[in-house]
């Protein structure tokens, strides 16, 4: 094909080829030589192109094979904040530009944002996409975020193609820059440039996709990279007006939360908080039984496992653990399906009525509170304490709240939201000015977690009979000597 071409320019129209009666070895080879041939010309019309192409992250885009199979939302579920992410998407006369999906570890922020980043491909609606993942290099840190989006613009808005190549030819050393830079020359410059030669005067925008997808902000790099980025898409949206609408996800770090606060970002931001607003119980639920059953369907006992399994309390037992949070339920469902085991032995080790012998069911979960609870490793013991609290000091007219654990501790005023400043992805914690709000765990799961020393290690284990008798010897201090410690109204009669 094209044998001894020399200057071969195509240009528009389309390219056909017609193997007819060839051999597959053929055909493959025939679309192997095309396949070069068309990238042979589009690196030769755009040479820069193969700069920006070194140094993306192929593995961070939507539909990339490095993330094969993403989770995503199962059917039937997440049903009203999906809806409400596509109006908000659809709102032409929205004045809001971002916005902050944001909930607890394990709430599910991913599945969502996989599931509208598909949605939005399949109507036209996705510019482009990025999946940030603390274990994979280059998905953990800003420097592949700009140029793996120009990447995917390159291709959803082909009017840019050129300027992006004239830039990266004319100075190639823009994808080493800063993301200001990148952002300036390589968005904000190839758009204006674009828009300046669209012929009859008609904004090519108004047919080309301006959603762009972030997921999992707080698993870039470090807190002063997490906010460096929004600064970055805040100055390119506020500043040089860009067309594209960004829907960032996240946990509630507290870095990010103040991030949103910020005057102008937050005036340009909508937020939706993964809460017991969305029902989540009544969709774990209907994810467990619809998973259960394909489990028994697909299962080779060839459908001996009994129609009653598992019972309605079962479910009602999951659904209870998992706390409103999807992690858990989705954990269990990925160790009882099994094709090696009896699925119903492995849901009596998930609920401790069989050992568990060299099985990990929870391993998941386990690495998930193992990084959050060693970000905060300069505040951990205290921490724990504050844990202990929440976990083992029980009585019906009592709150924890961030002033009863400080008196109780005998902490500074407002050391307790220092203590917890990192652990807002598995702790609920008030604003500061919340001191007599409570305190509460996001996951139930967490406290099987830290009681359990095969699971949480010397580090994090804590023993209940140490706890309680820590809680009830300052108890005891406090009402034997009540002038040396805080002062603190506690219900005695729960001791």
């Amino acid at each position: 094909m094209f044998a001894n071409a020399k200057n071969v320019n195509i240009s528009g129209g389309e390219f056909n080829i017609t193997y007819g009666a060839k051999t597959s070895e053929t055909t493959q080879q025939g679309k192997h030589i095309f396949v070069q041939f068309f990238c042979h010309q589009i690196s030769s019309q755009y040479p820069g192109i193969k700069l920006l192409q070194k140094r993306i992250a192929p593995g961070a885009l939507h539909n990339s094979d490095e993330r094969y199979d993403p989770p995503k939302c199962h059917p039937d579920t997440r049903e009203a904040i999906l809806q409400e992410i596509m109006d908000w998407i659809k709102d032409m006369d929205r004045r809001t530009r971002f916005l902050w999906l944001y909930g607890p570890a394990g709430s599910g922020k991913s599945a969502i944002e996989q599931t509208i980043a598909e949605w939005c491909y399949k109507m036209n609606f996705l510019a482009a996409s990025f999946f940030f993942s603390r274990s994979i290099g280059d998905r953990n840190e800003k420097t592949f975020l700009i140029t793996t989006i120009v990447d995917q613009l390159i291709v959803s808005i082909p009017e840019i193609r050129e300027h992006v190549g004239n830039a990266l030819y004319n100075n190639p050393s823009l994808p080493t820059r800063s993301l200001e830079a990148q952002m300036d020359s390589l968005i904000v410059k190839t758009l204006e440039a674009a828009a300046s030669i669209s012929t009859g005067g008609v904004d090519f925008m108004n047919s080309r996709p301006k959603v762009i997808v972030l997921d999992g902000l707080d698993e870039c790099g470090d807190p002063e990279s997490q906010r460096y980025i929004l600064k970055v898409l805040l100055n390119s949206v506020s500043n040089h007006s860009i067309p594209f609408s960004f829907i960032i996800a996240s946990r509630p770090e507290q870095h990010i939360r103040r991030a949103f606060d910020g005057e102008l970002l937050s005036s340009l931001t909508t937020r939706l908080v993964l809460d017991d607003k969305y029902q989540p119980d009544d969709d774990i639920r209907t994810f467990l039984q619809s998973r259960f059953q394909d489990i028994k369907d697909r299962h080779p006992s060839c459908g001996r496992l009994p129609a009653s399994w598992p019972s309605d309390e079962d479910i009602e037992r999951l659904v209870q653990k998992s706390s409103g949070q999807f992690i858990y339920a989705s954990t269990v469902i990925k160790f009882i399906d099994s094709h090696r085991h009896w699925p119903s032995d492995r849901l009596d080790i998930i609920f401790g009525i069989s050992p568990r012998g060299k099985t990990i069911p929870f391993a998941e979960m386990d690495s998930l509170y193992l990084h959050i609870l060693m970000s905060a490793s300069d505040n951990i013991k205290t921490a724990l304490e504050i844990f202990a609290i929440l976990l083992f000091l029980h009585h019906r007219d009592l709150r924890i709240t961030p002033r009863f654990v400080e008196s109780f501790l005998s902490l500074r005023e407002g050391e307790a939201f220092m203590i917890l400043s990192d652990l807002h992805s598995i702790i609920s914690v008030p604003s500061p000015d919340g001191q007599d709000s409570p305190l509460r765990l996001f996951h139930a799961s967490l406290g099987d977690f830290l009681t359990d020393r095969s699971r949480s290690g010397d580090t994090f284990f804590l023993d209940s009979g140490v706890c309680h008798r820590n809680i009830v010897n300052r108890i005891i201090n406090q009402v034997m000597n009540p002038a040396s410690g805080s002062h603190f109204h506690f219900p005695y009669s729960t001791y």
